[in-house]
């Protein structure tokens, strides 16, 4: 299995530290900060009809550092950077697998089968030894049970409206819907690591007289049907999260990391366009 862990792309990210960093293996590096203010070191990805060609959605960087694809499931691929190409006449603007030789965009080679029209995250060199993923199952969305919803409430001092677990194994990962205050609605996808939670807040406003919070006619009320577990991957003191949220239109996409002592931040938000498929 191959280690990875991937970081944002933004261009407003400062400069990674230098490269002269200490390399004492006892004393762990500073891998949060580090990725959080790194340059970009990876993006997510969508796969092909034939499972061996994806097409990053945005820009990675460097693309020759890139060297591998972490999907679903804790699943890894060596990947290498195979072309460029510019967008054919035939592009009909949807990021789905029929289309993507069409795309414009940087395409990559798998050294594995990966699966046909799955999101991906593709993870440069610079990070491989930071963290190795975490194979977990997922089991549907079945509802938390009655102790998990009490250590979800005590967690934030507030009460829960409604938890599914969203994948189990190594670690276990909820979506909670929290009791919103006032106009303000709080939903989190929560890892539990030995007994607390590392949280990924989803802030929003009730700003309508149907209550629509999240998503257009949502009238306030979470689901997690949509909501796909992409990845996690666990190294000294770092978590690093990837959440897809798919709605009609597409998949809003977001990678996180966390030290195991503070919750998670952001470091890529992408979109996957694909309707109508």
């Amino acid at each position: 299995m191959i280690g990875v862990a991937a970081a944002g792309c933004s261009e407003r990210r400062p400069k990674p530290p230098p490269e002269s960093a200490p390399a004492d293996t006892n004393t762990p590096r500073q891998p949060v900060d580090s990725i959080a203010t790194g340059e970009p070191y990876g993006a997510f990805a969508y796969v092909d009809t034939s499972g061996s060609l994806l097409l990053a959605l945005s820009s990675p960087g460097d693309a020759a550092r890139i060297r591998a694809a972490l999907c679903a499931e804790g699943r890894a691929f060596p990947v290498t950077f195979d072309h460029r190409q510019a967008a054919s006449p035939a592009d009909n603007g949807r990021q789905i697998a029929a289309n993507l030789a069409n795309e414009a965009g940087d395409v990559f080679r798998a050294e594995g089968n990966a699966t046909p029209n799955e999101t991906c995250l593709l993870t440069a060199d610079t990070l491989l030894r930071l963290a190795h993923p975490l194979t977990l199952e997922r089991r549907g969305t079945p509802e938390c049970d009655a102790h998990t919803r009490g250590q979800l409430r005590d967690a934030r001092a507030r009460a829960v409206v409604a938890c599914w677990t969203l994948a189990t194994s190594e670690r276990s990962v909820m979506l909670v819907q929290y009791e919103p205050r006032g106009a303000d609605a709080l939903a989190s996808v929560a890892v539990l690591v030995g007994s607390r939670f590392v949280f990924l807040d989803f802030a929003a406003k009730i700003d309508n007289a149907e209550g629509d919070t999240w998503r257009v006619g949502d009238a306030g009320k979470l689901s997690a049907e949509g909501f796909d577990f992409l990845l996690l991957m666990e190294g000294p003191g770092l978590l690093v999260l990837g959440i897809g949220w798919a709605a009609e239109e597409g998949q809003s996409l977001t990678l996180a990391i966390a030290r195991t002592t503070g919750d998670f931040k952001r470091v890529i938000e992408d979109y996957r366009y694909w309707v109508p498929q």
